[in-house]
């Protein structure tokens, strides 16, 4: 069966705290696409991934591994939720999937983070394990996202990127609109 996964990227520990903003699974274009994507006939999830504020990656993977994952299966991940996705796919070589794509990704080169959840190397080949594996970037994204994508190009081989006018991080702030009208018909082509 056709399914979908969509993995949220990091929040605040304010922001997750505050009853008045949507969860990180619940925020942006978040609940659009699944929607739309459940209206096209796939099942589509977006797991709150644990402590989003302080991630770790062996929580974050036992969360996503709760789901079974084929080649039938897409995953979307935002920002640092893309950057779990590359590393979930570096560490699981044997995994197959459909299209993979990857919206702002960052894989925290500064170490900001004060956790495990990028203390891995990046294989070359993971786009082997996808009939396809896109990174959606905005040209006026933050310079660590960037920097995040230039890896990926020089690390990844056979990634596809695709680079938007003016669309920041892809937050619903910086987009103006709940809707990612270009993701949704990346992921239906």
């Amino acid at each position: 069966m056709k399914q979908a996964i969509l993995i949220h990227g990091f929040q605040k520990i304010d922001e997750y705290n505050d009853i008045n903003i949507p969860s990180p699974s619940n925020s942006n274009w978040f609940p659009w696409l699944q929607n739309m994507l459940n209206i096209h006939g796939v099942l589509t999830q977006t797991p709150e991934m644990p402590t989003p504020y302080l991630p770790h990656y062996d929580e974050w993977a036992q969360a996503f591994n709760k789901f079974t994952v084929d080649s039938e299966t897409m995953l979307i991940g935002h920002s640092m939720g893309s950057g779990f996705i590359i590393r979930w796919l570096s560490d699981n070589p044997k995994a197959r999937l459909d299209k993979v794509v990857l919206v702002a990704p960052w894989i925290d080169i500064e170490k900001r983070l004060d956790s495990d959840f990028f203390n891995f190397t990046i294989r070359r080949d993971i786009a082997k394990q996808c009939k396809s594996l896109t990174i959606i970037c905005s040209d006026n994204d933050m310079k660590r996202i960037n920097r995040t994508v230039e890896i990926c190009k020089q690390q990844i081989n056979n990634i596809r990127v695709i680079t938007m006018h003016n669309m920041g991080h892809f937050l619903t702030r910086h987009m103006s609109t709940e809707s990612f009208i270009e993701l949704y018909d990346l992921l239906i082509e």
